[in-house]
């Protein structure tokens, strides 16, 4: 069976994709080589949720808005990487994302700045990020509020969930993880 009726025929695209890809950057070499090919190792010692924890460090408000500060720190006795933004999502009462609130990821908000780095946290090392929302409504209506929080490191799947009332007006910005805490 050809590499072509293989890939037609199982619909293994993602095999497929990274065949072609490793064809292109070898320049279809099929040689045994001895030493190793380049390989993505900064998701080799990436964070994982059982090597951090995270709480709620500081908060800060002006002119409707609030800027709320939270910290990972590397609670294993090895260190590991972060890269990027955190996942971030508010919930009711019954654990359901809250109605009419979006969260937008970026690196200035109202009231911090932050570019993305890769991070490598040594044992007991802390990152943080910041998330900033308008708590006051545009249309004389209330705004929804939070009863927890579901926060998962950047790269990973699984999540942390903490008890936070917040009450964001529509959207959620949420700044990228950066080496130390956020002095607000």
């Amino acid at each position: 069976m050809t590499l072509n009726s293989f890939c037609h025929s199982t619909r293994a695209s993602v095999v497929c994709a990274l065949l072609a890809i490793t064809t292109l950057v070898t320049g279809g070499a099929t040689t045994a080589q001895s030493s190793p090919q380049p390989s993505i190792v900064s998701n080799l010692n990436q964070c994982k949720i059982s090597q951090l924890s995270v709480h709620r460090v500081n908060s800060d408000a002006a002119m409707g808005h609030i800027g709320v500060s939270y910290a990972f720190t590397n609670i294993s006795s090895s260190p590991c990487t972060l890269y990027g933004y955190p996942g971030f999502v508010p919930l009711d009462a019954k654990g359901q994302p809250l109605q009419g609130v979006k969260t937008t990821w970026e690196q200035r908000n109202y009231l911090h700045h932050a570019q993305r780095h890769q991070l490598t946290l040594a044992p007991g090392a802390q990152a943080s990020f910041e998330v900033v929302y308008n708590h006051i409504s545009s249309d004389g209506q209330s705004c929804s509020e939070s009863a927890k929080v579901e926060i998962t490191p950047p790269n990973t799947h699984d999540h942390f969930s903490l008890t936070e009332h917040l009450s964001p007006c529509r959207e959620i910005s949420v700044t990228p993880v950066e080496a130390g805490i956020i002095q607000n």
